[in-house]
């Protein structure tokens, strides 16, 4: 395994060159395998510089992932950047609420549920 700065830096480039190659389809499936890898690699390099970077391009890459705005909220508060953390909270909360008010919507077994879960 890599230490966690050198794996910041090959997942930040890895993250970058997925959103130039990738088409938004692909990128947003992409997005759902590297969130976990992204979150326990910037916890293992938490108050680094290379973790607080990788956190806000994930969270640039994939913007409508809760899960990265909490994480780059997180990294951002960390660092002592508390405008910066709030306002991602903030995004991960409104992601949020999106969501449950289409859950509140339709039903499971409805087929426009089942739509979000399309691979």
């Amino acid at each position: 395994l890599l230490p966690p700065e050198d794996a910041c830096s090959y997942l930040q480039k890895t993250v970058r060159s997925l959103a130039r190659s990738l088409n938004q389809d692909r990128l947003f499936h992409a997005g759902k395998m590297f969130h976990r890898i992204i979150g326990k690699v910037v916890a293992a390099a938490k108050g680094t510089k290379l973790a607080l970077e990788l956190a806000e391009t994930a969270s640039r890459t994939w913007p409508h992932s809760a899960r990265l705005a909490n994480l780059a909220g997180q990294t951002c508060i960390n660092q002592g950047k508390q405008a910066e953390g709030e306002a991602h909270y903030r995004r991960a909360l409104e992601i949020r609420k999106v969501w449950d008010y289409y859950r509140s919507e339709f039903h499971e077994n409805d087929d426009m549920y089942n739509v979000w879960k399309t691979p």
